[in-house]
């Protein structure tokens, strides 16, 4: 009987054994300075061009000693990567930077990004996850178009500096405008195939620009006063129903009355 109990004590362990070694096969770690063509000066560094293997990329916070500050033009243009993590030493990513890369699908882009430049993001059609910096300050037109598969987005109080066609093209069911945000961008930043039937402003929201949405937004919902600024329709030509909340100000002359309804709740 002992020698039964001994030889399952010595099964055990060594199952558990091959359970941590499998659990540590998987683990992902940062890529080496090897996969990236890179320039360095004054303690800083920048990404040039992505040249490694690996489909799931975390980008190093610093390379030679040097911290990774930018991802530079077309660094990892039509490349095959799936997902890829951006440190929080990045302030800037440049224009096309991961321009059609047609099977990235994960975003993480850390809390450091501040500028994306030119159609950063454009044509990554099978991008559904994505985390915008918490700090994000200004984007450039196009940086998210063609991003079709893009059904969930998080917009940071901090983002200021819209642009034309921002996240044009894609399939949003779920939009979040983080408080604190005080204008919402213009010229079809979020035009998109229908799918998004409602959006929800938070009290801050001071400025909507002119043909921001198209068609498919019904209810537009609104936490505070009537933004004081109104471009030209900005949800289209939907047939949209605003809701605002009673006891806010603003909206019995509003322009938003010469296109759409309003309903006090």
């Amino acid at each position: 009987m002992k020698k039964v109990l001994s030889l399952l004590l010595v099964f055990c362990f060594m199952l558990s054994l091959c359970g941590c070694k499998n659990d540590n096969s998987n683990t992902t770690t940062v890529s080496p300075a090897s996969d990236f063509e890179y320039k360095t000066g004054d303690g800083l560094a920048s990404i040039e061009k992505y040249i490694g293997t690996r489909k799931d990329v975390i980008i190093p916070e610093k390379i030679d000693d040097c911290t990774v500050v930018s991802i530079n033009i077309c660094a990892f243009d039509k490349t095959d990567i799936e997902s890829v993590v951006i440190p929080d030493t990045v302030t800037t990513i440049w224009n096309h930077a991961f321009y059609n890369c047609k099977k990235l699908h994960t975003v993480d882009m850390g809390n450091g990004v501040e500028t994306l430049i030119q159609k950063t993001f454009y044509g990554c059609e099978k991008l559904e996850n994505l985390k915008l910096s918490p700090n994000l300050k200004q984007s450039d037109d196009a940086a998210f178009s063609g991003c079709s598969s893009l059904k969930e987005l998080h917009i940071p109080k901090t983002f200021t500096a819209w642009d034309m066609e921002m996240f044009y093209g894609n399939s949003l069911t779920k939009l979040t405008f983080e408080d604190g945000l005080e204008s919402v961008g213009a010229y079809a930043c979020f035009w998109n195939d229908g799918t998004l039937k409602e959006v929800t402003f938070p009290a801050s929201v001071k400025k909507l620009g002119e043909w921001t949405f198209n068609t498919g937004v019904e209810n537009a919902y609104f936490e505070g006063d009537a933004p004081t600024e109104i471009g030209q329709k900005p949800f289209g030509e939907s047939k949209v129903t605003i809701h605002y909340r009673k006891g806010t100000n603003g909206w019995e002359d509003t322009q938003l009355r010469e296109w759409y309804t309003l309903v006090e709740e």
